[in-house]
């Protein structure tokens, strides 16, 4: 009897989910789950029952998914949404079962539900480890005294380095420095992302990428605009969209879960707004962003993350712009000039002003829109700007990660996850983009 009304009270629990992303993740599933009743997304696979895999997992990157399946507890199990399992992950041993893929991310809400179900109630048996149960660095009957020392400091007593002293990088104290990867799956961090760190208590002293992020799927409206007439309209609702998807992510680093969940919400259906709807949005924007100063939301990133002229530039797109840079794609084409577009700027270029500056954009984006749509303005340009920087024929938005090692360095831990989220660091593609 306990133990059925156990099994009854945890099926009607949230599910916790932890999601690895990998290349070509099919569009925004993080962001659905986000929305979803029931599923709870959480930051760490320690505090998840079920593992899902969204798109291609890299051959080099998948002892890295090993070592996270194993970390969730059992009872658990992994679903495949966009990919094939890596054959490193599943090993020799075992063949994918029809359980574990999902055909399309319509279906994975429920295939989520369902799993859990069949977990708690034992129908389905919970998935063994990947990985051999030993320690990452063996250390019993090595060393001096068999312990794995060696000398006064050296080698790795009972599997762990003793901590090297460093300069503090403010004051020039001497403490401790603990040396660790981070990623490719960790939620702070674009998809793919794998960087070697060195943090003093929680200020980070040295910022190593290892390897890029994965490069993200442009909306295909863009592409399409480089080459033929496209409803200027389509392009801004778009923009919208993508800048509403990015804040929504830096409510919930933030812990203003119900913000991002309400600003994911506003996001989801725009490719299908009327022009009715558009006044709408602008007042529930408007709406969203005035909560958002009494939360602090604005407040929170002053200071943090500021990028010189050179960083600014380099990047471009909103972030050149939040630093004073007139810079944008949209001013030399005569469809948004006929429709009185000017160049908004903030002039700090810190995280706070990027959060307004997307602000900014997304207002000005509905405003263009609801006028471009009863005019039926339609734009073929050779250079376009993306949510994500400028796009030509010939070029995409460049990767970004390699400017980390120099930006990061100095910031604590939390604030360099806010200003990772405030940037678009991961290189774009035109292939595959949204459709």
């Amino acid at each position: 009897m306990a133990v059925s009304l156990w099994q009854r009270l945890a099926a009607r629990a949230s599910v916790p989910v932890f999601v690895a992303s990998g290349k070509d993740e099919p569009d925004e599933i993080q962001d659905m789950l986000w929305q979803t009743g029931r599923i709870k997304l959480v930051f760490t696979p320690r505090h998840a029952s079920l593992l899902v895999v969204t798109g291609q997992i890299p051959v080099e990157q998948s002892q890295s998914l090993a070592i996270i399946h194993d970390q969730l507890p059992h009872p658990r199990a992994t679903l495949w949404c966009g990919g094939q399992p890596c054959f490193e992950f599943i090993a020799a041993k075992r063949a994918p079962s029809p359980q574990t893929l999902v055909a399309s991310a319509e279906d994975l809400p429920q295939r989520i539900k369902e799993t859990q179900k069949q977990l708690l109630s034992g129908k389905r048996q919970s998935e063994p480890d990947l990985n051999p149960d030993r320690p990452p660095a063996p250390w019993q009957g090595k060393g001096d005294h068999g312990q794995g020392g060696e000398g006064m400091m050296g080698g790795k007593p009972y599997g762990r380095p003793m901590a090297m002293m460093e300069a503090d990088l403010r004051d020039g104290l001497m403490l401790d420095a603990l040396e660790f990867s981070v990623g490719p799956f960790y939620h702070g961090l674009p998809a793919g992302l794998m960087a070697s760190v060195s943090l003093q208590g929680d200020v980070i002293l040295k910022w190593q990428v290892e390897s890029p992020p994965f490069p993200t799927a442009l909306p295909s409206v863009f592409v399409r605009a480089l080459h033929q007439d496209t409803p200027l309209a389509d392009l801004e609702i778009w923009r919208v969209r993508v800048h509403l998807q990015r804040l929504a992510r830096m409510m919930a680093l933030d812990g203003l879960d119900c913000a991002a969940v309400r600003t994911l919400r506003l996001a989801g259906p725009l490719p299908c707004i009327t022009q009715a709807g558009l006044g709408a949005l602008q007042k529930q924007v408007g709406s969203l962003e005035k909560h958002l100063r009494k939360r602090g939301f604005f407040a929170l990133g002053a200071g943090i993350g500021e990028l010189d002229a050179q960083q600014a530039n380099l990047m471009g797109g909103y972030v050149g712009r939040a630093c004073g840079m007139q810079e944008d794609a949209r001013s030399t084409s005569k469809p948004y000039q006929a429709l009185g577009f000017t160049v908004s700027c903030q002039d700090k270029g810190d995280v706070q002003s990027r959060r307004l500056q997307l602000f900014a954009e997304v207002h000005q984006a509905i405003a263009l829109a609801a006028k471009a749509g009863r005019e039926e303005v339609m734009l073929t340009h050779e250079e376009i700007e993306t949510p994500v920087g400028r796009l030509t024929k010939r070029q995409a938005p460049k990767d970004h990660s390699e400017m980390l090692q120099s930006l990061l360095p100095g910031m604590e831990w939390r604030e360099a996850l806010m200003t990772l989220a405030s940037l678009p660091v991961a290189g774009a593609t035109r292939e595959g983009g949204w459709q």
